[in-house]
């Protein structure tokens, strides 16, 4: 009898070692890993399946909410996330991103999960289940300060789900999905993460479809779903993520049926570290601000910018391209939450200094007027001397018309009658002619009386204007 016991009790134990190399195998975490990792998402196998329609934002917000969940959590907690966070989190645009992540918030409080079960009789059915009961936001005029951020809490529905899993559950780093922008890349790593250890996973055209939310108005031909929902996130998942995906098409006749994907493990291209342990000692030193970068967050710390926040930054970024971005948030009138916007500006590959731009154009901008000031002067005292040219030699022909008798006494008797003339009966012809009024008298009279002399001087005039106009609009031009 002792002996059976024995028996019996070594098998139960080989049994319990082989059940805890599956578990820890099925679930790719190692057995000394940080217990409360702050980067791990950790999902019962069913919620891996879920069906659900997200935008990009709320995916992102639900997969933090996940992360956020420490190990031996028997109750969730509601979580407070700062939306200038998430921003830096997940490398989006402070300017558009703001609205997105408030609306986001909202929008999942409304959001419903489709949760795969197995009931006792083995039939497969689907759980509707709530995600968030309740969201808060900040008002819409917020948009900076301690108020900016969300606060979420689990829905008590979701615990067999999400808390104190024992079995047929998945790990994963969030920080592989923080460059991906596409709703189906994140999802469709999901899906496949699942089956890392495995190797492979068929999915039905049409399954993936449902699983992955795509509206049957969505991507008809098969082309269109397949660059969409599969090229897409197999060039994502290759760039960003642990895992990556070959895969087999399995036709019937000449329709796609089943996609069988061949999943492998993956070295991102361009990735920020997944589950990177102790830093090294360059990071380290990396981490202390020099006497410059001290400077430039003295000016930014007023934003709302945090010393950590500050580091991650500039651990990316030149300098010349922080200072750039602080130049041009200073500069930038109208900015609500100039911590958010400085932010989204370093995040940019390039940002045009508007301000130094400004101040250029300004300068140009007087320049051309001082240029434009002194062409006009040039145009009229060139202008001028054009005028005086074509009034001496009015005056000569005048002068020549005047010789004939019956037309100097006409033009005396009209300087007589008219007070224009400024005529002085005392004074002579020639000495009258000296005087501006009476000369500007005589002249138009007898260009009234013999406007055929004066003609070929009107055409000289105006071709003359017309030939200096254009020259100095020509200048004009090439100044602007």
């Amino acid at each position: 009898m002792t002996k059976k016991i024995f028996s019996h009790n070594l098998l139960e134990k080989i049994l319990s070692l082989f059940k805890i190399k599956a578990y820890y195998m099925d679930n790719q975490i190692s057995m000394f890993s940080t217990p409360n990792n702050k980067n791990l998402v950790v999902k019962s196998n069913s919620l891996m399946e879920a069906k659900f329609h997200f935008k990009l934002w709320e995916m992102r917000i639900f997969e933090k909410m996940i992360s956020l969940i420490k190990k031996g959590d028997k109750e969730f907690r509601s979580c407070k996330i700062y939306i200038k966070d998430l921003i830096n989190y997940f490398d989006g645009n402070s300017r558009n991103d703001y609205d997105l992540i408030r609306d986001a918030a909202l929008s999942l409080g409304d959001k419903k999960l489709f949760v795969p079960y197995i009931t006792e009789k083995g039939a497969k059915r689907w759980a509707k289940i709530s995600i968030f009961p309740t969201v808060t936001i900040p008002d819409g005029e917020t948009r900076g300060g301690e108020n900016a951020y969300i606060e979420l809490e689990f829905h008590n529905d979701l615990k067999p789900y999400l808390l104190d899993l024992k079995e047929r559950f998945k790990a994963y780093d969030i920080r592989n999905i923080q460059s991906l922008r596409s709703i189906y890349s994140i999802r469709m790593f999901i899906l496949l993460k699942q089956f890392e250890t495995i190797g492979s996973r068929k999915i039905n055209v049409e399954t993936l479809r449902d699983l992955l939310e795509v509206e049957k108005k969505q991507y008809k031909l098969y082309a269109d779903f397949k660059k969409r929902v599969i090229l897409r996130p197999q060039k994502d998942l290759k760039k960003y993520c642990d895992i990556c995906f070959d895969f087999e098409e399995i036709k019937n006749g000449r329709k796609v049926e089943v996609i069988n994907f061949i999943i492998k493990k993956n070295t991102p291209l361009r990735a920020k570290p997944l589950l990177k342990q102790k830093p090294k000692e360059k990071e380290i030193k990396k981490n202390i601000l020099n006497e410059e970068q001290k400077a430039l967050f003295e000016k930014i710390k007023e934003w709302g910018i945090t010393e950590d926040t500050f580091k991650d930054l500039i651990s990316s970024r030149k300098i010349e391209h922080i200072e750039t971005c602080i130049e041009v948030t200073e500069f930038t009138k109208n900015v609500k939450n100039k911590g958010a916007y400085f932010v989204g500006l370093v995040q940019k590959n390039e940002v045009v200094n508007s301000k130094k731009i400004t101040e250029k154009a300004t300068k140009n901008q007087k320049l051309k007027k001082e240029k434009t000031a002194l062409l006009k002067e040039q145009y009229e005292e060139e202008l001028k001397k054009i005028k005086k040219s074509i009034f001496e030699e009015e005056n000569a022909i005048t002068l020549s018309l005047l010789e004939d008798g019956e037309l100097m006494e006409k033009i005396l008797e009209l300087a007589k009658t008219s007070s224009l003339s400024r005529y002085d009966v005392s004074l002579s012809f020639d000495m009258n002619y000296k005087k501006p009024l009476f000369k500007a008298f005589v002249s138009r009279k007898v260009k009234n009386i013999r406007p055929e002399s004066f003609k070929s001087l009107e055409a000289k005039l105006e071709h003359e204007e017309q030939r200096l106009l254009k020259k100095y609009k020509k200048k004009q031009k090439d100044i602007n």
